[in-house]
C-alpha cells in the first residue's frame, strides 16, 4: 500500500483529492517543545473526514536520556487521549550527535518512551534511516521484535504517487512494515514536496504486531541473568518506581530487591524471579 506522512510543512489543500490518491496517511503529533503540531488537529479531521486510514503517528526525538524520553512519550499520550485516538506511536530517532554521544545507551532512551507509550495502552513502532538503524540500532536492539519502518531514498528524483522505487532497494532490515522510499513526492492536493511510504503490512496486522522481545520465548529470569530481557525489566521496573539502578543488562542485587517489591504489589510470591507468573503482568 501507498501514503503519506505529513506535518505542517505539508500543507494540505484538498484532503478529498488526496485521498483518492493514497491508501494511509501517517501524521506529526508533537513538536519540539511538546506542544501539539500545528497542523495535527487539522491534518487528523481532514483524515477522519475523508476516510483516509491512518497509520500512525509519529514524534521526532531530541531525547538524550530516559527522563526526557519518558516527558516526551507523556506529552504523545496526552495529545492522543486529547483526541480519543488509538493508533501506533512510531518514534522517529535519527539524531547523529545525540546517538554518537549515548552509544548502546540509545536503547534505553528508546525503551524508556517505547515502555512508557506501551503501558498507557498503545503500540509502538521505530522510525529511521537505513545508515542510522546499521549504525547505532541494529548493533545493539538484539532479537526485539519492534516494527521497523525504514528511510532510503533510491533516486534524489522527485516522484508521483504512481511511480514505483526500484525492489531491489528496499531496506533489508528485520522487522520491516514500511518504506518511507522518497521526500521528494509529488501529490495533487499537497503543496510541495511529501514524503511517499510503502506499507508492506494492513493496518490491522500493525495494530497485532508484537513489539517486545519476548513475543515468542519468556525466559526465566533471576539473580545473574543477563542481556536485553533483563535491560527491558530494568527500564520499566524504574518507570514504575521500583528502583534498580542502572538499566545495565545484569540482574543483580538491587534488581532482585526491585522485582520483589514488584512481586508483592501484584499479589505474586516475592521470589525475585522473573517467571511466567511475573512475565503475565505486562
Amino acid at each position: 500500500m501507498k501514503g503519506i506522512d505529513i506535518a505542517k510543512w505539508n500543507p494540505v489543500t484538498n484532503y478529498a483529492l488526496v485521498a483518492q490518491q493514497v491508501d494511509f496517511a501517517v501524521l506529526k503529533i508533537i513538536n519540539k517543545q511538546n506542544n501539539e503540531d500545528g497542523l495535527f488537529a487539522t491534518n487528523l479531521n481532514g483524515c477522519r473526514a475523508n476516510n483516509i486510514p491512518l497509520f500512525g503517528v509519529y514524534n521526532y526525538s531530541y531525547a538524550a536520556n530516559t527522563v526526557k524520553a519518558i516527558t516526551d512519550a507523556q506529552a504523545v499520550i496526552n495529545v492522543l487521549k486529547r483526541h480519543n485516538l488509538n493508533t501506533i506511536v512510531w518514534l522517529d530517532v535519527e539524531e547523529e550527535s545525540i546517538a554518537k554521544s549515548l552509544g548502546k545507551a540509545l536503547m534505553d532512551v528508546i525503551y524508556a518512551f517505547k515502555n512508557t507509550i506501551e503501558a498507557a495502552g498503545y503500540k509502538f513502532g521505530i522510525y529511521t534511516g537505513l545508515s542510522f538503524y546499521n549504525s547505532h540500532i541494529k548493533p545493539f536492539i538484539g532479537n526485539s521484535q519492534i516494527p521497523m519502518w525504514i528511510a532510503r531514498y533510491p533516486s534524489s528524483s522527485p516522484m508521483t504517487i504512481n511511480q514505483n522505487p526500484n525492489p531491489e532497494k528496499k531496506p533489508d532490515v528485520s522487522n520491516i512494515v514500511a518504506w518511507q522510499y522518497t521526500s521528494k513526492g509529488q501529490i495533487s492536493g499537497i503543496k510541495g514536496n511529501v514524503d511517499l511510504d510503502i506499507s508492506y503490512v494492513t493496518y490491522d496486522e500493525l495494530m497485532d504486531y508484537h513489539t517486545s522481545a519476548d513475543v515468542n520465548v519468556k525466559p526465566i529470569l533471576k539473580k545473574g541473568s543477563r542481556g536485553e530481557y533483563v535491560r527491558s525489566w530494568q527500564i520499566y521496573l524504574n518507570l514504575h518506581g521500583y528502583s534498580c539502578g542502572v538499566s545495565d543488562g545484569i540482574f543483580g542485587s538491587k534488581t532482585e530487591k526491585a522485582v520483589k517489591a514488584y512481586q508483592r504489589d501484584r499479589g505474586l510470591v516475592p521470589d525475585g524471579i522473573i517467571g511466567p507468573k511475573t512475565w503475565a503482568t505486562i
